[in-house]
Protein backbone atom coordinates (compact mmCIF):
# COMPACT_ATOMS: atom_id res chain seq x y z
CA UNK A 1 0.00 0.00 0.00
CA UNK A 2 1.13 3.26 -0.70
CA UNK A 3 2.13 6.27 1.01
CA UNK A 4 0.45 9.85 0.38
CA UNK A 5 0.11 11.25 -3.15
CA UNK A 6 1.49 8.27 -4.36
CA UNK A 7 0.29 4.99 -6.42
CA UNK A 8 2.04 1.11 -6.28
CA UNK A 9 3.36 1.72 -9.49
CA UNK A 10 5.79 4.45 -7.71
CA UNK A 11 7.31 1.83 -5.74
CA UNK A 12 8.96 -0.24 -8.83
CA UNK A 13 12.17 -1.34 -7.28
CA UNK A 14 9.99 -3.10 -4.16
CA UNK A 15 8.29 -5.09 -6.87
CA UNK A 16 11.90 -5.62 -8.78
CA UNK A 17 13.19 -6.23 -5.47
CA UNK A 18 10.74 -9.26 -4.55
CA UNK A 19 10.03 -10.58 -7.78
CA UNK A 20 13.71 -11.23 -8.39
CA UNK A 21 14.07 -13.47 -5.32
CA UNK A 22 10.80 -15.34 -6.06
CA UNK A 23 7.72 -13.65 -5.00
CA UNK A 24 4.96 -12.45 -6.28
CA UNK A 25 4.33 -8.48 -6.10
CA UNK A 26 1.04 -7.31 -6.45
CA UNK A 27 1.14 -3.49 -6.48
CA UNK A 28 -1.93 -1.77 -5.53
CA UNK A 29 -2.84 1.50 -7.13
CA UNK A 30 -5.36 2.75 -5.01
CA UNK A 31 -6.45 6.35 -5.59
CA UNK A 32 -4.01 8.84 -4.94
CA UNK A 33 -4.90 9.99 -1.14
CA UNK A 34 -7.98 8.22 -0.83
CA UNK A 35 -7.40 6.46 2.55
CA UNK A 36 -10.50 4.72 3.50
CA UNK A 37 -10.64 3.17 -0.33
CA UNK A 38 -7.21 2.17 0.07
CA UNK A 39 -7.98 -0.31 2.92
CA UNK A 40 -10.64 -1.53 1.60
CA UNK A 41 -9.14 -2.21 -1.87
CA UNK A 42 -6.56 -4.00 0.19
CA UNK A 43 -9.10 -6.03 2.30
CA UNK A 44 -10.86 -7.27 -0.96
CA UNK A 45 -7.64 -7.58 -2.95
CA UNK A 46 -6.79 -11.02 -0.65
CA UNK A 47 -9.77 -12.40 -2.03
CA UNK A 48 -9.35 -10.77 -5.61
CA UNK A 49 -5.97 -12.69 -5.73
CA UNK A 50 -7.58 -15.81 -4.67
CA UNK A 51 -9.87 -15.49 -7.46
CA UNK A 52 -7.66 -15.03 -10.07
CA UNK A 53 -5.30 -18.05 -8.94
CA UNK A 54 -8.18 -19.57 -9.61
CA UNK A 55 -9.06 -18.43 -13.33
CA UNK A 56 -7.63 -20.42 -15.42
CA UNK A 57 -7.73 -17.31 -17.99
CA UNK A 58 -6.03 -15.49 -15.78
CA UNK A 59 -1.97 -14.85 -15.94
CA UNK A 60 -1.61 -15.77 -12.22
CA UNK A 61 -3.85 -19.16 -12.48
CA UNK A 62 -2.44 -21.56 -10.05
CA UNK A 63 0.66 -19.23 -9.52
CA UNK A 64 0.52 -18.17 -6.54
CA UNK A 65 0.42 -19.89 -2.66
CA UNK A 66 -3.27 -18.30 -1.47
CA UNK A 67 -3.51 -19.28 1.77
CA UNK A 68 0.33 -17.51 2.17
CA UNK A 69 -0.10 -13.84 1.31
CA UNK A 70 1.63 -11.11 2.76
CA UNK A 71 0.58 -7.22 3.15
CA UNK A 72 3.04 -4.26 2.93
CA UNK A 73 2.81 -0.57 2.86
CA UNK A 74 5.14 2.31 3.34
CA UNK A 75 4.35 5.99 4.88
CA UNK A 76 0.45 5.94 5.34
CA UNK A 77 0.13 2.81 3.68
CA UNK A 78 1.95 1.33 6.35
CA UNK A 79 -0.14 3.02 9.15
CA UNK A 80 -2.84 0.81 7.03
CA UNK A 81 -1.13 -2.01 7.34
CA UNK A 82 -2.88 -1.94 10.83
CA UNK A 83 -6.36 -0.67 9.62
CA UNK A 84 -6.55 -3.83 7.11
CA UNK A 85 -5.10 -6.69 9.85
CA UNK A 86 -7.45 -5.31 11.90
CA UNK A 87 -9.92 -6.99 10.29
CA UNK A 88 -7.66 -9.57 8.66
CA UNK A 89 -9.13 -11.27 5.62
CA UNK A 90 -6.43 -14.02 5.72
CA UNK A 91 -2.76 -12.54 5.81
CA UNK A 92 -0.38 -14.14 7.07
CA UNK A 93 2.07 -11.59 8.03
CA UNK A 94 2.80 -7.59 7.15
CA UNK A 95 5.06 -5.18 6.68
CA UNK A 96 5.12 -1.77 7.53
CA UNK A 97 7.67 0.87 6.02
CA UNK A 98 7.70 4.11 7.81
CA UNK A 99 3.88 3.71 9.55
CA UNK A 100 3.23 7.98 9.75
CA UNK A 101 0.25 7.86 12.65
CA UNK A 102 -0.96 11.07 11.38
CA UNK A 103 -0.42 15.27 13.19
CA UNK A 104 -1.75 13.71 16.40
CA UNK A 105 -0.25 10.10 16.33
CA UNK A 106 -3.47 8.40 16.78
CA UNK A 107 -4.12 7.37 13.57
CA UNK A 108 -3.65 3.65 14.14
CA UNK A 109 -4.65 3.94 17.88
CA UNK A 110 -8.11 1.75 17.42
CA UNK A 111 -6.32 -0.41 15.30
CA UNK A 112 -3.21 -1.82 16.22
CA UNK A 113 -4.13 -3.51 19.46
CA UNK A 114 -6.54 -6.05 17.34
CA UNK A 115 -3.65 -7.06 14.76
CA UNK A 116 -3.09 -10.36 15.56
CA UNK A 117 -0.23 -11.59 12.66
CA UNK A 118 3.53 -11.26 12.79
CA UNK A 119 4.68 -7.97 11.72
CA UNK A 120 7.83 -6.06 10.82
CA UNK A 121 7.54 -2.53 11.70
CA UNK A 122 11.32 -0.38 9.65
CA UNK A 123 12.20 2.97 10.08
CA UNK A 124 15.14 5.26 9.77
CA UNK A 125 16.57 8.19 12.17
CA UNK A 126 16.91 10.13 8.94
CA UNK A 127 12.99 10.04 8.36
CA UNK A 128 11.55 13.69 8.92
CA UNK A 129 8.07 12.91 8.15
CA UNK A 130 7.34 9.03 10.14
CA UNK A 131 10.21 9.79 12.95
CA UNK A 132 11.92 6.87 14.25
CA UNK A 133 10.65 7.88 17.90
CA UNK A 134 7.49 8.69 17.86
CA UNK A 135 5.70 7.27 14.43
CA UNK A 136 7.78 4.12 13.71
CA UNK A 137 8.23 2.90 17.50
CA UNK A 138 4.87 4.72 18.49
CA UNK A 139 3.31 2.40 15.96
CA UNK A 140 5.43 -0.89 17.12
CA UNK A 141 4.22 -0.26 20.62
CA UNK A 142 0.93 -0.51 19.66
CA UNK A 143 0.75 -3.70 18.41
CA UNK A 144 -0.14 -5.29 21.96
CA UNK A 145 -2.14 -8.52 20.33
CA UNK A 146 0.14 -9.82 17.82
CA UNK A 147 0.61 -14.02 17.92
CA UNK A 148 4.49 -14.93 16.73
CA UNK A 149 6.70 -12.01 16.79
CA UNK A 150 6.14 -8.42 16.28
CA UNK A 151 9.64 -6.69 15.59
CA UNK A 152 10.59 -3.24 15.20
CA UNK A 153 14.28 -2.45 13.15
CA UNK A 154 15.67 1.43 13.40
CA UNK A 155 17.90 2.46 11.20
CA UNK A 156 20.78 5.14 11.28
CA UNK A 157 20.30 8.60 10.07
CA UNK A 158 21.25 7.39 6.12
CA UNK A 159 17.43 5.83 6.33
CA UNK A 160 15.24 8.46 4.94
CA UNK A 161 11.69 8.49 4.67
CA UNK A 162 12.15 7.84 0.91
CA UNK A 163 14.96 5.39 0.50
CA UNK A 164 13.53 3.34 3.00
CA UNK A 165 11.09 1.91 0.31
CA UNK A 166 12.94 3.52 -2.89
CA UNK A 167 9.61 6.07 -3.47
CA UNK A 168 11.14 6.98 -7.36
CA UNK A 169 8.48 9.50 -7.29
CA UNK A 170 9.85 11.26 -4.22
CA UNK A 171 12.53 12.95 -7.04
CA UNK A 172 15.14 12.77 -4.17
CA UNK A 173 18.12 10.63 -4.58
CA UNK A 174 17.79 7.42 -3.26
CA UNK A 175 20.45 5.75 -1.36
CA UNK A 176 20.59 1.89 -2.19
CA UNK A 177 22.62 0.44 0.64
CA UNK A 178 19.67 1.92 2.62
CA UNK A 179 17.02 -0.08 0.43
CA UNK A 180 19.04 -3.29 0.12
CA UNK A 181 19.55 -3.33 3.70
CA UNK A 182 15.64 -3.49 4.50
CA UNK A 183 14.61 -5.68 1.63
CA UNK A 184 17.28 -8.47 2.59
CA UNK A 185 15.29 -8.58 6.21
CA UNK A 186 11.85 -8.07 4.89
CA UNK A 187 12.41 -11.16 2.15
CA UNK A 188 14.19 -12.90 5.34
CA UNK A 189 10.62 -11.62 7.12
CA UNK A 190 8.50 -12.78 4.20
CA UNK A 191 10.03 -16.28 3.83
CA UNK A 192 9.55 -17.13 7.43
CA UNK A 193 6.00 -16.77 7.55
CA UNK A 194 4.89 -17.81 4.13
CA UNK A 195 7.14 -20.31 3.88
CA UNK A 196 7.34 -21.55 7.97
CA UNK A 197 11.41 -20.72 7.38
CA UNK A 198 12.13 -19.90 11.01
CA UNK A 199 15.91 -19.89 10.58
CA UNK A 200 15.09 -16.96 7.88
CA UNK A 201 14.49 -14.75 11.06
CA UNK A 202 18.83 -14.43 11.74
CA UNK A 203 18.22 -11.95 9.07
CA UNK A 204 15.71 -9.87 10.92
CA UNK A 205 16.71 -10.04 14.50
CA UNK A 206 19.37 -12.33 15.11
CA UNK A 207 23.11 -12.21 14.54
CA UNK A 208 22.95 -11.38 11.19
CA UNK A 209 20.62 -8.67 11.52
CA UNK A 210 22.84 -7.19 14.26
CA UNK A 211 25.93 -7.50 12.27
CA UNK A 212 24.38 -5.29 9.41
CA UNK A 213 26.23 -1.45 9.93
CA UNK A 214 22.94 0.61 9.03
CA UNK A 215 20.75 -1.04 11.61
CA UNK A 216 21.22 0.98 14.71
CA UNK A 217 18.32 -0.65 16.87
CA UNK A 218 15.87 -4.07 17.05
CA UNK A 219 13.73 -4.56 19.17
CA UNK A 220 11.40 -7.99 19.25
CA UNK A 221 8.39 -8.92 21.29
CA UNK A 222 7.29 -12.89 21.28
CA UNK A 223 4.01 -14.47 22.11
CA UNK A 224 5.38 -17.60 20.82
CA UNK A 225 9.02 -18.48 20.88
CA UNK A 226 11.15 -19.34 17.86
CA UNK A 227 13.82 -21.74 17.50
CA UNK A 228 15.95 -23.31 14.68
CA UNK A 229 19.77 -24.12 14.31
CA UNK A 230 22.41 -22.36 12.18
CA UNK A 231 23.60 -24.04 9.37
CA UNK A 232 25.54 -26.19 8.59
CA UNK A 233 24.08 -28.57 11.23
CA UNK A 234 26.29 -32.00 11.59
CA UNK A 235 24.81 -34.62 14.08
CA UNK A 236 28.03 -35.35 16.29
CA UNK A 237 29.44 -32.16 16.26
CA UNK A 238 28.80 -28.42 17.93
CA UNK A 239 25.99 -26.52 16.48
CA UNK A 240 24.79 -22.69 16.79
CA UNK A 241 20.75 -22.98 18.80
CA UNK A 242 19.34 -20.09 17.87
CA UNK A 243 16.09 -18.45 19.55
CA UNK A 244 13.86 -16.04 19.84
CA UNK A 245 12.26 -15.63 23.10
CA UNK A 246 11.21 -13.23 26.43
CA UNK A 247 13.86 -12.74 28.72
CA UNK A 248 14.16 -15.72 31.32
CA UNK A 249 14.92 -19.66 30.04
CA UNK A 250 15.72 -21.69 27.01
CA UNK A 251 14.43 -25.12 27.78
CA UNK A 252 15.70 -27.54 24.54
CA UNK A 253 14.66 -30.74 24.41
CA UNK A 254 15.44 -33.22 21.53
CA UNK A 255 14.20 -36.91 20.39
CA UNK A 256 14.06 -39.95 17.00
CA UNK A 257 11.19 -39.06 15.34
CA UNK A 258 8.46 -36.88 16.05
CA UNK A 259 4.68 -37.69 17.92
CA UNK A 260 2.01 -39.01 15.56
CA UNK A 261 -0.12 -35.79 15.84
CA UNK A 262 0.55 -33.02 18.21
CA UNK A 263 -0.23 -33.39 21.81
CA UNK A 264 -2.26 -30.24 23.13
CA UNK A 265 -0.63 -28.76 26.50
CA UNK A 266 -1.56 -26.11 28.45
CA UNK A 267 2.15 -24.46 26.88
CA UNK A 268 0.91 -25.46 23.20
CA UNK A 269 1.53 -28.90 21.10
CA UNK A 270 4.10 -31.28 21.79
CA UNK A 271 5.84 -32.23 18.28
CA UNK A 272 8.51 -34.52 19.67
CA UNK A 273 8.11 -38.53 20.13
CA UNK A 274 7.60 -38.53 24.06
CA UNK A 275 8.79 -42.12 24.25
CA UNK A 276 12.21 -41.00 23.08
CA UNK A 277 12.22 -37.42 23.97
CA UNK A 278 15.45 -35.98 26.38
CA UNK A 279 16.18 -33.13 27.96
CA UNK A 280 19.76 -31.60 25.79
CA UNK A 281 20.64 -28.66 28.28
CA UNK A 282 18.91 -25.16 28.95
CA UNK A 283 20.30 -21.52 28.38
CA UNK A 284 19.05 -18.23 30.10
CA UNK A 285 17.74 -16.26 27.35
CA UNK A 286 18.64 -12.49 26.38
CA UNK A 287 16.77 -9.37 27.12
CA UNK A 288 17.35 -8.73 23.45
CA UNK A 289 15.01 -11.24 22.80
CA UNK A 290 17.20 -13.53 20.37
CA UNK A 291 19.75 -16.11 22.02
CA UNK A 292 22.68 -18.04 20.64
CA UNK A 293 24.39 -21.04 22.14
CA UNK A 294 26.83 -23.41 20.84
CA UNK A 295 26.15 -26.86 22.24
CA UNK A 296 26.89 -30.37 20.97
CA UNK A 297 24.83 -31.59 19.13
CA UNK A 298 24.69 -36.10 19.70
CA UNK A 299 24.48 -38.57 16.77
CA UNK A 300 21.66 -40.90 18.18
CA UNK A 301 21.36 -44.34 16.88
CA UNK A 302 18.41 -44.73 14.69
CA UNK A 303 17.78 -46.18 11.54
CA UNK A 304 18.31 -43.59 8.60
CA UNK A 305 15.27 -42.46 7.49
CA UNK A 306 14.15 -41.10 10.97
CA UNK A 307 14.92 -37.53 11.56
CA UNK A 308 16.29 -36.39 14.96
CA UNK A 309 13.67 -33.23 15.79
CA UNK A 310 14.23 -30.72 18.57
CA UNK A 311 11.49 -28.60 20.44
CA UNK A 312 12.25 -25.78 22.67
CA UNK A 313 9.91 -24.35 25.76
CA UNK A 314 10.72 -20.89 26.71
CA UNK A 315 9.43 -17.28 27.58
CA UNK A 316 6.60 -15.98 25.18
CA UNK A 317 4.78 -12.08 26.42
CA UNK A 318 1.62 -14.79 28.48
CA UNK A 319 4.16 -17.38 29.79
CA UNK A 320 5.68 -20.28 28.45
CA UNK A 321 5.07 -21.53 25.38
CA UNK A 322 6.42 -24.50 23.18
CA UNK A 323 8.64 -23.48 19.89
CA UNK A 324 7.93 -24.79 16.35
CA UNK A 325 9.49 -28.35 15.69
CA UNK A 326 13.24 -28.24 14.06
CA UNK A 327 13.84 -31.30 11.91
CA UNK A 328 16.93 -32.80 11.66
CA UNK A 329 18.43 -35.32 8.84
CA UNK A 330 20.56 -37.77 10.36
Amino acid sequence: MAGTGARGRDYVEIGYELASHGFIAVMSDAPVNAFALQVKNARSLHAALIALNRNKKSFLYQQMRTERLALLGHSCGGSHVAHVLAKNPGYVCGVAYAPYLGLGLGYTKPYSPLVKVPILVIGGKGDKISTAKDHVRGFFEELSAVRGHKVLQILDSRCTHYNIAAYVSSQRKIDHRVFKAVHRSVRAWLRTWIENDFAKLNAVAGDSARREALIDQILIQTERPSAWIKEPIRLGSNAAFQLIAEQGVGIWWLSQGVARRPIPTPWGSIELNPKSAIHLFSVPTSASGFTSATVYLPRMASPKKIRVALQVIALGRNGYRLSNLIKVRP
